[in-house]
């Protein structure tokens, strides 16, 4: 065994699992929904219902904003990029408007530490 004796594992060896894994996709309404998670970690790969937003468009979606767009798409789902170094999560398509879905704290944390170590 590598960790022999370590209290934080024999703690965690007392922990009863009750799911492994990644939840990927839930229902909402009539939309199969990917969650935030699942996208930040794989939606780099993604080839379709993909918006690469501005800076100006983040700061409508942090505002609580839609933003219009004109997009060959359905209502539904797209994944928002701010360039292809940052995938950072869901917008909902409706009606040629974009409303964010990204976890608002989160991304107001993650965007102050990112901005303040690399140029968007």
């Amino acid at each position: 065994m590598i960790f022999k004796n370590v209290p934080h594992i024999r703690f965690a060896s007392r922990l009863k699992i009750s799911k492994v894994g990644m939840r990927a996709f839930h229902r909402v309404s009539s939309f199969v929904k990917p969650t935030t998670r699942m996208i930040q970690h794989f939606g780099h790969e993604s080839t379709k219902a993909r918006l690469r937003i501005n800076e100006e468009q983040l700061l409508k979606f942090l505002a609580g904003d839609s933003i219009p767009v004109d997009l060959d798409l359905d209502d539904g789902y797209v994944i928002l990029d701010l360039g292809k170094r940052w995938i950072l999560g869901l917008g909902l398509l409706i009606n040629g408007r974009v409303r964010s879905q990204l976890p608002r704290k989160e991304l107001r944390e993650s965007m102050i530490k990112e901005t303040t170590t690399s140029p968007i």
